[in-house]
């Protein structure tokens, strides 16, 4: 189950910054999916979504994404493509002056939920 961390500038307003976030699990699930890989694939429901928020961040763009997730082969092949796939996603929904990046950190991972 990927996770997202999410940060923002000034700039970016609650109701944008929300669009953003209800947008992410359909954008990761797509880019950072492998459909053919049972442990691989992902639904939007696959995903979890938080913001960070701190007056004491320093962030030079204005929508800073973090993602989390289990890693493999697949994912690692074509990371960058992928990476650059949602940064254009997100970059549909903001400003057109506005910036975006996302930084996906690939691991072994353990995850567990009731």
């Amino acid at each position: 189950m990927p996770l997202a961390l999410v940060s923002r500038s000034k700039r970016v307003e609650n109701d944008l910054l929300g669009k953003v976030m209800r947008a992410l699990p359909d954008i990761i699930a797509e880019n950072l999916g492998v459909p053919d890989h049972p442990l691989a694939k992902l639904a939007p429901k696959d995903i979890e979504v938080s913001h960070l928020e701190s007056p004491f961040n320093i962030g030079h763009h204005d929508i800073q994404i973090v993602i989390l997730a289990q890693k493999f082969e697949e994912r690692i092949r074509d990371g960058v493509f992928r990476s650059e796939c949602m940064v254009a996603d997100v970059q549909k929904i903001l400003d057109s002056d506005m910036t975006c990046f996302v930084w996906v950190f690939l691991g072994n991972t353990f995850f567990a939920a009731t």
